[in-house]
């Protein structure tokens, strides 16, 4: 089994992000890297679950058949208390709909996100990684020594 991180900062303006064309290339970019990863052997996607990239990945992997299943790694409970209600639903569909839920913390707190990316690298064979991560969690996949493909 091949595990694959998924690593992207949230855009700024996301949602002006998720509607423009550099989105729905990366959209196209992840979709064909799981096909193609997923040929040989069953691929573990494993996503923190953040707006964007991250979760547009979780949703391509639950969305395709075969060799793919997906893990969320949820940084903290209450991750998507602040989002909108339809983004609310396309987060907790995907999270039905996952192989495995993985809670790190009850309560958010200014450790939360670097332990959930310390998880999942510590846990990736590989990492896809969109835009570039802020400088700590870079850091962490550089010590790391995995490989990384830029989506």
């Amino acid at each position: 089994m091949l595990k694959v991180a998924v690593i992207s900062k949230t855009p700024d303006n996301w949602q002006s992000f998720e509607a423009s064309t550099e989105a729905d290339a990366i959209y196209e970019r992840i979709k064909l890297a799981l096909i193609n990863l997923s040929r040989d052997e069953t691929v573990w996607l494993l996503s923190p679950m953040n707006r964007g990239t991250e979760t547009t990945a979780a949703e391509i992997a639950v969305s395709l058949k075969g060799n793919i299943k997906l893990e969320c790694v949820i940084p903290f409970e209450e991750q998507a208390k602040d989002w909108s209600e339809p983004e609310r639903d396309r987060y907790f569909g995907i999270i039905e709909r996952c192989e495995l839920e993985n809670m790190l913390s009850s309560k958010q707190n200014d450790k939360s996100l670097k332990l959930c990316y310390s998880y999942i690298i510590s846990a990736a064979n590989l990492i896809l990684l969109g835009t570039p991560p802020s400088d700590e969690i870079a850091e962490l996949i550089t010590e790391s020594g995995k490989k990384v493909i830029e989506i």
